[in-house]
């Protein structure tokens, strides 16, 4: 039996008194007919004219209050960077690059809130996870209601992606070139142009459908598969969404559009670099350890130190889209500084780090020349590409100086047999 809520069972004890009255030609039925009416055309039987203060703060005075402590302590931005994830000048640079997008100007009767509160809203969000994006706690850190703050993250969200286009884009042919080159540099030749890796983006709750088990991968949590690949600067120059998180990364890595139309992506003789999980091919080069106890050339990092944080939606198109703007934004403010300056000599590497860099390279090159003077029963260092059947992975064993270790084990395992 189908329940009745309190407000229609007021209205059916209305109607009859209503229909009672007219038909004793009552005195009073206008006065019954008008609460019917009244309250028949009413979303709540009961709603007081104000809720009270559900916020302690005003929205527009809190938020005002952390830009100006920002502007005022310039030296000291800390507070301003762990609400934001950016500095007050990078904040200023992206509003700058936003806030004319149509998004903010509908020209209704009622005005939106200037961009600056908009953006405010959303990259808290859009920085944060757990219980930190959690919409309740939303609104109370800046005095506004939940709907208001998911509204404004869905405008800031929309206004980021425009930017897709120059901040995310697949590298062109002189591009591509310079990236050979610079892998080369770092250890890694035979054509490489980047390194590619799958993404995992855990969802907040279980997804509200009835394919609910295609987003549970094997890391136990509902989630999206996202593909990505990064170049030497840890830019992401290409990403595939709408994965669901029970697909593996070769199964998206075989889908996407980047393998479908390689000819349009890659010169001949031109590779990603992945790991093992990626399938052996002319555009993929799949690399992995043999020896745990060895000193081994691993793939770069450029997506260990990805990090997406972020509350996610169960609807597909806004988690996307949340997607898209924290990828976005990855790229505009990789190398912590300011994306809108004309610099592009910043060297994202600091000095430790790259001294860091030197001393495994000459590690490596070390481990190299002694393993190529070894005898056969030595291990030294190896590599093993999967897949040795297509030239791709022989030709860049073979300029690794990988190829004869390889070799030398083979026969090693022959003459124990």
């Amino acid at each position: 039996m189908s329940r009745i809520n309190p407000k229609q069972k007021k209205l059916a004890k209305y109607r009859r008194m209503a229909c009672l009255a007219i038909a004793l030609h009552l005195p009073f039925k206008s006065s019954l007919i008008n609460m019917y009416t009244a309250l028949a055309w009413s979303r709540y039987r009961k709603r007081p004219k104000a809720y009270g203060h559900l916020h302690d703060c005003d929205w527009q005075q809190t938020i005002d209050k952390i830009h100006a402590t920002a502007r005022k302590n310039f030296t000291n931005t800390t507070d301003f960077h762990q609400r934001f994830r950016l500095t007050p000048s990078e904040f200023t640079g992206l509003l700058e690059l936003i806030k004319h997008h149509p998004i903010f100007h509908t020209g209704g009767p009622c005005k939106q809130a200037p961009p600056m509160y908009q953006l405010s809203v959303a990259l808290y969000r859009l920085g944060h996870n757990g219980s930190g994006a959690n919409m309740n706690g939303v609104s109370h850190t800046f005095g506004v209601s939940e709907g208001t703050a998911t509204l404004w993250t869905k405008h800031v969200v929309v206004a980021i992606i425009s930017l897709e286009k120059q901040a995310m884009r697949w590298p062109d042919l002189a591009t591509r070139a310079a990236l050979v080159k610079k892998f080369a540099e770092e250890g890694i030749p035979g054509g490489c142009v980047g390194v590619v890796d799958g993404v995992m983006i855990p969802f907040y709750q279980t997804p509200a459908c009835t394919d609910a088990a295609d987003f549970f991968s094997h890391k136990s949590r509902y989630g999206y598969s996202v593909l990505a690949v990064c170049d030497a600067d840890k830019r992401i120059v290409y990403a595939q969404y709408n994965f669901p998180g029970s697909c593996h990364d070769a199964q998206v890595f075989n889908a996407s559009g980047l393998i479908q139309n390689a000819a349009q992506h890659f010169t001949p003789g031109q590779y990603l670099l992945g790991d093992s999980a990626f399938p052996a091919g002319d555009y993929c080069v799949p690399i992995i350890k043999l020896q745990c106890n060895a000193q081994h050339l691993e793939p770069p990092g450029c997506l260990q130190g990805l990090c997406v944080r972020m509350k996610n939606e169960t609807d597909e198109a806004i988690a996307t889209g949340m997607i898209r703007a924290c990828f976005i934004l990855h790229n505009l403010y990789i190398a912590t500084g300011d994306w809108y300056r004309q610099d592009n000599n910043h060297d994202p590497l600091t000095d430790a780090e790259r001294w860091e860099l030197e001393q495994d390279r000459a590690q490596w090159v070390q481990n190299r020349g002694a393993g190529n003077g070894a005898g056969e029963e030595e291990q030294g260092e190896v590599i093993e590409l999967m897949g040795l059947g297509t030239h791709t992975q022989h030709r860049v064993m073979r300029e690794m100086g990988l190829e004869l270790t390889v070799r030398r084990q083979a026969r090693g395992r022959q003459a124990r047999r």
